[in-house]
């Protein structure tokens, strides 16, 4: 999962037109280090986000997401698989949708 946010940041610190919040099921106290780095960084994160998981009905991880801005899912998955052209490529496809 750790990896996945670093790939996940690195993707996006070139990018204007896409932002990131990264859900975790653990506690603050457990992941504190690594909330730090992405706090620093200017990341949202939201810690002991169980309830969001099964909303969405994830029961793996890393799992990730691209929203629009009315909050509709635009495409869900492995995070680790994303790179500024997939990204591309999903919200070429979003908008023609529309």
């Amino acid at each position: 999962c750790r990896l996945s946010t670093i790939n996940v940041q690195n993707i996006l610190k070139s990018r204007v037109d896409i932002g990131a919040i990264f859900l975790t099921r653990e506690s603050i106290d457990t992941c504190q280090p690594w909330l730090s780095q992405l706090i620093s960084n200017g990341e949202k994160v939201a810690t002991e986000a169980s309830d969001y998981f099964k909303r969405f009905g994830i029961d793996y991880a890393p799992c990730g997401m691209i929203i629009d801005h009315k909050y509709r899912i635009v495409w869900f998955g492995n995070p680790m698989i994303l790179n500024n052209q997939r990204i591309d490529k999903i919200l070429t496809q979003w908008t023609l949708q529309r």
